[in-house]
């Protein structure tokens, strides 16, 4: 079978990003979450072809600090992470996209629709950080990865309802990428960064997300051990146009737990306001 989708590179400001792209129609912009190892074919390959068959154009890029995206030492901040969403937006010449964000993706997603209301028409947010939370032994387990396919297998199992969604050529594929220059030392870097108990996390958004008025479908998986459902659901009642969708027998992947359900979710939803715009 063919890939759903072609690899690109573009300068996103000074950063060289690795990204991948399919299809004709209106933009989706996939964003992956920020798990060590993570890339945008680990997280989207199973979408990138039904999301561009259903007729959208669609970009999933490998933010600053992760997979084959350069790793400069200025980026392992949240705000360096949405600015390169941004700067990436420009770099392809898109005028107001669709964002779809995993987790971390989803943090950054609230970070790009609050500087650019006008950019943004719809946002769809899986399991998405922005939240205050608790420390979790999944969260500690999350922060502290050093590279080893052991580590990386107990780190990814914490995502899944089902353990037996993770497979051997994940983990390999995921533990090379951890291992490529640098790429240890932003994961670090950006983790302690948001740990800090010293100070604020970047990663808490919540005094903004009553005035980020995009209409935005949350999606979260009832198991969620990373992001807890009660998360998705104090942030659906802070968004002023947003709705929840929880499933069930799901943990923080529901695109790789749920595949299907989740590309038909994002379609339904995609089209539903564009007929009701």
């Amino acid at each position: 079978m063919s890939q759903a989708y072609l690899e690109r590179w573009v300068n996103a400001g000074d950063i060289k990003t690795r990204y991948l792209t399919s299809g004709n129609g209106e933009t989706l912009i996939l964003l992956h979450g920020g798990g060590a190892g993570v890339s945008a074919v680990h997280n989207w390959q199973n979408s990138m072809g039904p999301l561009a068959d259903a007729g959208f154009s669609v970009y999933a890029p490998e933010i600053v600090g992760f997979g084959m995206t350069d790793k400069p030492a200025d980026g392992n901040t949240v705000a360096a992470k949405v600015q390169h969403v941004k700067n990436f937006i420009d770099a392809l010449c898109l005028d107001k996209v669709n964002l779809v964000g995993n987790s971390l993706g989803g943090r950054i997603s609230l970070g790009v629709a609050s500087d650019w209301p006008g950019r943004v028409k719809r946002m769809i947010l899986m399991g998405s950080a922005g939240m205050r939370l608790e420390p979790s032994p999944a969260l500690k387990q999350l922060f502290g990865y050093t590279p080893s396919k052991e580590k990386m297998r107990q780190m990814v199992e914490t995502f899944c309802y089902d353990a037996s969604a993770v497979t051997d050529e994940m983990i390999d594929l995921r533990y090379q990428l951890s291992l490529l220059p640098g790429a240890q030392d932003a994961y670090e870097g950006f983790m302690k960064g948001i740990s800090d108990p010293t100070r604020p996390s970047e990663m808490n958004i919540e005094e903004k997300l009553p005035g980020i008025k995009t209409p935005t479908l949350l999606i979260w998986g009832k198991h969620d051990k990373i992001v807890p459902l009660s998360s998705g659901e104090r942030m659906a009642q802070l968004l002023p146009n947003a709705r929840l969708e929880v499933l069930d027998k799901c943990g923080h992947w529901t695109q790789i737990e749920q595949t299907q359900k989740f590309n038909q979710l994002v379609i339904d939803f995609m089209k539903g306001q564009a007929a009701a715009a």
